[in-house]
């Protein structure tokens, strides 16, 4: 892996080289923004040279909410590149590199990333695109695409309150609250400079005293779960690795009493390896929050009249039913009287096995629900189960996805 990783940046390195000249000078900029949704569908770029414009561009072409990201006009313009439109999810794109010859147009090296063979992605059209803040000196680019495939994400790494777990390049930080974002999201900072301004502008209260970052290797992340509200705390559930983009993963706790002069929403912090270009927030909802039931097949069915294994959705009883066939009574009154106007079941069939699992929750990634099992520590058992589990969905999901995550107390600490 390292020795391809290698030869493709080699590659790039000298496409670069060639595709530009060795006259061309790197353009400063930074990625402030990016997304899988857009109204745009051709490949194309935008620019923004105030924040009225910015503004109009968020919220009525990226569909995005909260606040906007940070943008010094008088250094800086935004643009905003778009791949055009995909027939499923996926797929991302990054900024490699701009260049310039001494002109007022940009030459942008851009990376189309393709899903990873075998991974599971929604079907619904998408859109991706990035936005950077780049030197005001380039008024027009050139885009030049290049595709690669992304690998297979590394694993969850389960996390602690205090340490940091190898193999992932991060550690916690500290935390708080403020800001006001209405869905999970996260953000880089380069200095203290910046992020106390923003911190600032956005109402956050923190105590940095804990912080201890070397600013020359490392950025600080700021992570929110959204509006949860002044009744819950944030902990990190596990770190994900996808490229030069961290995705952290939160769960929320409620609180028995509420800290004082705490306001709207809790974030938390990471310190990050400079390698990292983007951190993706994920709200994880523990299983005690959607677990509904769970059972054995093998328990209700002979081998030859096994449902067939896989995941399924069902939006009202008759179906479910139909599926369960004469186990249906054997489930319990929860299940059965399940409120479909407020929820959706999943139900999630492992097939034959000897390795049993624990739901540790679900995540909305877009339109698709991952419910994500970690192997119990007792390992493989002698007895052969078809395991199958009942979990609550929110109204909106059109997939459900599965994904299997490290057992908390298999993390390895620094």
């Amino acid at each position: 892996m390292r020795v391809l990783t290698a030869f493709l940046l080699f590659v790039i390195s000298a496409f670069s080289f060639t595709q530009f000249g060795a006259s061309a000078k790197t353009v400063r900029y930074r990625t402030i923004a990016s997304g899988t949704y857009s109204t745009i569908t051709r490949a194309e770029y935008r620019t923004a040279m105030d924040i009225g414009v910015l503004e109009n561009y968020w919220t009525q072409i990226l569909k995005q909410g909260g606040r906007l990201p940070m943008v010094d006009f008088t250094k800086d313009r935004v643009a905003i590149f778009f791949l055009g439109q995909r027939n499923s999810g996926g797929y991302s794109l990054s900024v490699q590199g701009i260049f310039s010859k001494g002109g007022a147009t940009g030459e942008v090296r851009l990376a189309e990333v393709t899903p990873a063979a075998g991974s599971t992605n929604t079907m619904a059209l998408s859109q991706p695109w990035v936005m950077v803040a780049v030197d005001r000196s380039c008024a027009e680019f050139n885009l030049n695409y290049t595709q690669i495939q992304a690998q297979p994400a590394l694993p969850w790494i389960a996390t602690g309150p205090t340490s940091a777990f190898l193999p992932a390049p991060w550690s916690p930080c500290f935390n708080g609250y403020g800001g006001n974002w209405p869905l999970p999201c996260g953000y880089l900072f380069d200095d203290w400079n910046s992020f106390n301004r923003w911190g600032y502008e956005n109402d956050l209260y923190y105590d940095l005293r804990s912080a201890d970052l070397n600013w020359s290797t490392h950025r600080l992340a700021y992570v929110s779960g959204g509006s949860l509200g002044i009744g819950f705390n944030l902990s990190i559930a596990g770190v994900q690795m996808r490229g030069n983009v961290a995705v952290v993963q939160v769960t929320r706790q409620t609180l028995t009493q509420q800290p004082v002069g705490a306001r709207r929403s809790p974030f938390l912090t990471l310190t990050v390896q400079r390698s990292v270009q983007q951190i993706q927030v994920e709200l994880l909802e523990p299983s005690s929050g959607c677990f509904m039931a769970e059972g054995n097949f093998l328990d209700s069915f002979d081998l030859g009249q096994l449902p067939q294994s896989g995941t399924y959705m069902f939006n009202n009883t008759k179906s479910l039913q139909t599926y369960f066939g004469s186990a249906y009574s054997q489930l319990g009154e929860p299940v059965r009287q399940f409120n479909y106007r407020t929820g959706q079941l999943a139900v999630v069939n492992l097939g034959r096995m000897r390795q049993s699992y624990k739901l540790m929750g679900v995540v909305y990634r877009g339109s698709q629900a991952v419910l994500q099992f970690s192997p119990n520590a007792t390992g493989a058992s002698s007895r052969e189960v078809a395991p199958y589990y009942l979990v609550k969905l929110e109204q909106g999901a059109k997939s459900v996805g599965i994904e299997e995550v490290p057992a908390t107390n298999s993390r390895r600490r620094n």
